[in-house]
Formats: structure tokens, C-alpha cells, sequence
């Protein structure tokens, strides 16, 4: 009788035990797998984060600019217009950045700081499209330009 058993309780014997040392192999991987992913995703983080900074300091850049009283002279159009292509050059590759992060699911890891950097994407072009207009259409609209004097006297 303890011949028949003992093959069958010896084989599950081996085979769990075997198992478990090949689980906990795996749960070391796992850990370090898992600590590989969490650092990623914080470093992916902190690099969105610093992106939002550099739209945040274009933007407000952007928004003085408008403000700025100026007489719209060849110079200064000249320099409104590489400030905007330069803008407009970072507005894309933000754009592309966006686009890639939608493709990877990463809103599911970081939804907030993808909502974040979506949010900064959309003022950075609003401040665009305000410059070009304050200082290609507005600044050479006489009736504007009359109105903002009448402003300013007050």
C-alpha cells in the first residue's frame, strides 16, 4: 500500500514544491519588473510636468506680449512672427506628444497629468492665435487703433 502511494504523494511533492522555488523566482521578477514599470511612469511624469512648465512660460510670454504698446513697425513684426513660428513649432510637437500618449493608454496610468498637459496644449494655442490676430489684424485695423487710443485716454 505504501508503494502505491508514495509515487503519486512524492511526484506532487516534487512537482509543488518545485513550483513554489519557481514562484518565488517569478515574485523577484515581478518586483523588479514592477518597480522598472512605477519608475517609468514617475519619470514620464516628471517630463510631462517640465513640458507643461516650458508651454506655461510660452503662453505667458505670449499674453505680455499683447499688451505691449507698440507701433506694429516692420522690426517688430518681423520678430512677433519668429516668436510665433517658434511657438507654432512647439505647439506640434506638444500636439504629437499628446497623440502618442493618447495612443499608449497613458491617461490611464497619469489621467490628471495628461489632463493637465491637454489643458496647457489648448491655452498655449489660444495665446497663439491672440498674438497673430493682436498684431496682424487688430494693430493694422485703423478702427481698432482709433478705439484703443480713445481707451487708453481715459
Amino acid at each position: 500500500m505504501n508503494k502505491t502511494l508514495n509515487p503519486t504523494i512524492g511526484g506532487a511533492f516534487d512537482e509543488i514544491g518545485e513550483s513554489s522555488l519557481k514562484a518565488r523566482g517569478l515574485d523577484i521578477r515581478y518586483q523588479q519588473v514592477l518597480n522598472h514599470y512605477l519608475d517609468t511612469i514617475t519619470d514620464l511624469i516628471n517630463i510631462i510636468d517640465q513640458k507643461v512648465q516650458l508651454m506655461e512660460v510660452v503662453s505667458s510670454q505670449l499674453e505680455k506680449l499683447t499688451w505691449i504698446e507698440t507701433t506694429s513697425n516692420n522690426d517688430t513684426l518681423q520678430k512677433v512672427s519668429s516668436i510665433l513660428h517658434i511657438s507654432r513649432g512647439m505647439l506640434s510637437g506638444f500636439k504629437n506628444d499628446l497623440k502618442a500618449m493618447e495612443e499608449g493608454k497613458i491617461d490611464q496610468d497619469c489621467p490628471s497629468t495628461v489632463s493637465k498637459f491637454r489643458n496647457e496644449i489648448e491655452l498655449l494655442e489660444e495665446n497663439i492665435v491672440d498674438t497673430e490676430m493682436i498684431f496682424f489684424e487688430l494693430r493694422t485695423d485703423s478702427d481698432f487703433n482709433d478705439l484703443d487710443k480713445q481707451i487708453s485716454n481715459f
